[in-house]
This record gives structure tokens, sequence and C-alpha cells, in this order.
């Protein structure tokens, strides 16, 4: 309150107005951290949105690679598969196609694909060696992108070509006389030697024959197997029971038609001509030549092979039946004898325990001695190429082993042949007292050195191996 003074000295007293109320301010330091919190809170928001995006980013981008990769891998895969099936599909291609480039930037889909294709050995000519893989390299590309697969193409013919026993493209006979006693059974190898538990009712054989008799079983034979006719063949008919012969254990009709396919003959070219070899009274005598001869003949004379290779001849072969005539590859070594004429062996060809033999024939094939009587099965494998047409077995020598020779007719006759293995052919007459015991432990034996065809089940005319991963870029 102010007081004031009038002219006739009266204190007159005056109100002085309010001041107007502010409203309440925080100190300013306060004020300082709210924004300075404010800012920090953008800054985090900004960060978190800015990685984010480039998260997303990257997946996108990730994703695109990935649905890139994929695509070119498919186009690799599209070129393979072309070039696998023309090779699957036509026998001439060795002839027909060369080395290079079989498909050059084809349109598939929204990309494109090149391919080429090498002879495995380096050849300049795929029929050089009928028995060596196609390289493929594929290349697919989309998008700027590309992929390449590179895949092997190996000739194997029927693969495992036993895994479903013993196969006969045309008739079985089985005895002849009503006297004797011919036999189909089984055993495994890898389990023993052939007798007592060691013998089974698996001696299984398939045939496409769909002829009335393709199975003729005479009195008192046996078979002590499977046997599955042709899919279209009527059993009452294929089936012949001469006297009181039994039927086979089980019999049925396969689902599809088998063609076995045909013997690749190895490269031949190249290789050393050495002459002529003829012993005669020659006592022991070591041979460790490989190479090319006209004619190899052995009379009272006993030949071992000391060296692993291959042995051609382009003649005869002839192991007669004199004296001590024998044939044998050292324990260890791998032969493999090529005969463009016939092949005889009269007297014993012997095998050691981890020796080889594999014996390729043109001609015709007589067997009177013991072919490998102490080896594996596996150990002896005897080739029939397309003119092979004869495999005779006589006498009462033992053969343990493998015939995979599809146009030829094999022949067990005259005394008691014993043959323990198994049987590719095109028909089978087993006479007398002779025995078929199928070796069960050849259903994994696969054999790589034969085309065309088709193959049994679990098998291909050709295997083929994939390398390779996207190898995708710009």
């Amino acid at each position: 309150m102010r007081q004031q003074m009038t002219a006739d000295s009266q204190i007159v007293s005056t109100a002085e107005p309010p001041r107007r109320r502010r409203g309440l301010r925080l100190p300013r330091n306060r004020r300082g951290m709210a924004l300075l919190m404010v800012m920090i809170g953008l800054i985090v928001c900004s960060i978190l949105t800015a990685g984010f995006l480039s998260t997303q980013g990257t997946s996108i981008g990730i994703a695109r690679n990935e649905r890139d990769a994929s695509k070119c891998r498919g186009l690799a895969q599209s070129g393979i598969d072309m070039c696998y099936w023309l090779i699957r599909n036509r026998s001439d291609w060795r002839e027909a196609m060369t080395p290079g480039t079989w498909l050059n930037n084809v349109p598939i889909g929204d990309g494109t694909v090149t391919v080429s294709v090498t002879d495995g050995a380096g050849n300049a000519s795929f029929s050089a060696d009928p028995t060596q893989a196609a390289v493929v390299s594929a290349t697919g590309t989309y998008d700027g992108r590309t992929s390449t697969l590179t895949a092997t193409i190996r000739p194997t013919g029927g693969g495992t070509v036993y895994a479903n026993g013993n196969f006969i493209s045309g008739n079985i006979q089985l005895g002849s006389d009503l006297l004797t006693a011919a036999t189909i059974d089984s055993y495994n190898s890898s389990v023993g030697s052939y007798g007592g538990a060691n013998v089974g009712s698996n001696g299984s054989f398939t045939s496409d024959s769909t002829a009335v008799g393709a199975l003729i079983i005479y009195f008192p034979s046996i078979f002590k197997g499977t046997y599955t006719a042709a899919p279209t063949s009527l059993l009452t008919n294929v089936l012949s029971l001469l006297g009181l012969a039994n039927a086979p254990t089980a019999m049925g009709n396969a689902t599809e038609f088998r063609t076995p396919g045909n013997v690749v003959m190895p490269n031949t070219s190249n290789i050393p001509y050495i002459g002529s070899l003829s012993y005669t009274n020659g006592g022991a005598q070591n041979l460790s030549n490989p190479g090319r001869y006209d004619q190899i003949s052995i009379t009272n004379t006993q030949i071992t092979i000391t060296k692993s290779g291959v042995y051609y001849v382009t003649g005869n072969l002839n192991c007669a039946n004199t004296g001590s005539s024998s044939i044998s590859v050292q324990d260890g070594k791998s032969v493999v004898l090529i005969v463009d004429g016939n092949v005889t062996l009269n007297k014993n060809c012997t095998l050691g325990a981890t020796g080889q033999l594999a014996l390729y024939c043109n001609g015709s094939v007589t067997i009177s001695g013991n072919v490998n009587t102490a080896g594996s099965t596996k150990n002896f494998i005897l080739y029939g190429s397309p003119s092979c047409n004869s495999i005779q077995i006589t006498g009462t020598n033992t053969v343990q082993g493998a015939i995979f020779a599809p146009q030829a007719a094999v022949t067990m006759q005259t005394g008691s042949p014993k043959f323990y293995g198994a049987v590719v052919a095109h028909d089978l007459t087993m006479k007398n007292g002779s025995a078929l015991h199928f070796d069960q432990a050849l259903q994994s034996l696969y054999i790589s050195n034969v085309t065309g065809g088709s193959a049994s089940p679990g098998t291909a005319d050709y295997r083929i191996t994939i390398a390779g991963g996207p190898g995708i870029g710009r």
C-alpha cells in the first residue's frame, strides 16, 4: 500500500494493482536434458530404420542370388540331361558325334545353356575307344549369371548284370536222355564252398523267349530255382516237362522285356607287336610281354603269365590236351586276354588266389579243362562279342567264373562238367550230368564294358556322375 499526501494534509491510501502471475518454468538445465533425450531417441530410431532397410535389401539380394543360382543350375542340369538321353538312346552316337560343343547358347525357358563333351581319355574321336567315358560340361546362363556342372557318363551295360540271377534271351534245355540228371541250383561263395548247407534253390533264370517249349526239362533233371518268363508268354506254353520231370521251384512273368546289350571290346590300337607264340614240350615258361600276337599255341608246356596287361591274339588261342599243358595267371596279376579267333582250352587254366583273367572272344570257345578251380568266381570273366556264337564246356572238368556272351549258345555236355558262377547268353543247353551252380555272390559283380540294350532293375546302360556346384557369378 502506498501513502499519498494531499493539499489538506490528509493521508490517502491507494492499493497497488496486483502483478500478473506467470506459469511455472523448469530450470534451464532440465530443459536442455529433455531436448537431448529427444534427439537421442530420434537418432536411435533413424539407426534402427536404416538397419532394417539395409537388412531387407540384403535379404532381397540374397534371395535373388539364390533364385538365379537355382535357375542357372537347373539350366545346366537340363543340358546334361539332354546329352545323357542322346547317349543312352542313340546307338551310333560315338560315330555320329565328335568331341566339342554339342549345344551353344540354346534357349531353354528364360535362359540359355551351352554344353561341351570330351572323350574320357582325351581321344579325338569317341569311337577310338568305346570303353571310355564321355565328360560333359554344361553351363546355364540367366540374367547375366552362370552355373557350370560337370558330368561323367560311363558305359556300364547292364551294370550288376547278375543282380536278378542268370539271363537267357532264348531257350533253356535241362537234361537230354531221361537217364542222366542235369542240375541247376545255387550257393554263395562268400559264405563258403559249394556243398552241405551251402546249397540252395536260388538258381534263378530270366528269359525273353515267348516260344512254346522255351524251357524244356527232362526227367530226372532238377531245376532248383525260379524261372521268369517273358512278359507276354503263357507259362503253360513256355514250360515243357518230359517224363516225370518237375517244374522249377517257382515260375512267373517278367514285368518288361530285357535286352542285355553287347560287349565292348577293349581298345587294341597302339599295342606293340610281338609275333607268334608256339611252345611244344617246352616245360615251364614265363609270358611277361603284353602285346599283340598272331597266335598262341601251347602243347605239353606250362605257361605262366607274370605281368599284368593286355595280351591281344589276332588268330587262335590253343592249349592242347597233351601232357601237362596249362596256362596260369600269377597271383596278384590282372590280365586282359583278347582273342579274335577261336579259343580252345583243353587243359587247365589256373589263377592265383588274387590273379584275375578277363577273356574276350570274337570266335567260338571250347573248354574241356579245369578253369580257376581254386580262385573266386569274380576272378575269371568270359566275354563273348556279338560274333561269338558258341561256348562249349565238356568232359568232367570244373569251371568257376562268369560268362557274359549275349549272342552265344552255351552248351554243357559229354560227361559231367560243372560250372560255378553265373551266365548271360542267348541259349543254354545242359545235357548228361552237367551242373550249373549259380553263385549268389556274383549278384553284386559290376560289369562296366557293356553298352546298349536295356538294363535289369537297379542297373543302367550308362552310369552318370555329376560334380560341381552352383558357381554363380557375374
